[in-house]
């Protein structure tokens, strides 16, 4: 089944992105262009923030099920985005080939606990 935002989360996720645009905005008459990687950057957290949410409530149903070991779900997520941003478009990041999304969910699978992760 896949995942709904409840209508009270949406209306948040919606409700930071429009002060985000509109801070942005605020900023050009002022700066000009020139602020726009902080518009950008706002941007990218606000989409780091709704997968954060979404990880960490499968982690912590994971967590309940017993399927992955305890951990502190909101935490694991942080990292589980923040090290999937950084493979997958950060400055170390060297040319994405064939193997880079199944090693990054090996990566993914052993932060998380899962024992049997394999490296394909």
């Amino acid at each position: 089944m896949p995942y709904r935002r409840p209508p009270a989360v949406q209306a948040r996720f919606d409700a930071q992105r429009a002060a985000i645009v509109e801070a942005g905005l605020g900023l050009l008459p002022e700066h000009g262009y020139a602020c726009r990687t902080t518009a950008a950057g706002a941007e990218r957290l606000v989409f780091r923030r709704a997968f954060h949410v979404v990880l960490a409530e499968r982690i912590a149903a994971g967590v309940r099920s017993g399927e992955l070991p305890p951990q502190d779900a909101g935490l694991t997520a942080s990292a589980l985005v923040a090290a999937g941003a950084e493979a997958l478009t950060g400055p170390l990041i060297r040319e994405a080939g064939p193997g880079t999304v199944p090693a990054l969910l090996t990566f993914a699978l052993r932060a998380l606990g899962v024992p049997d992760a394999v490296h394909p």
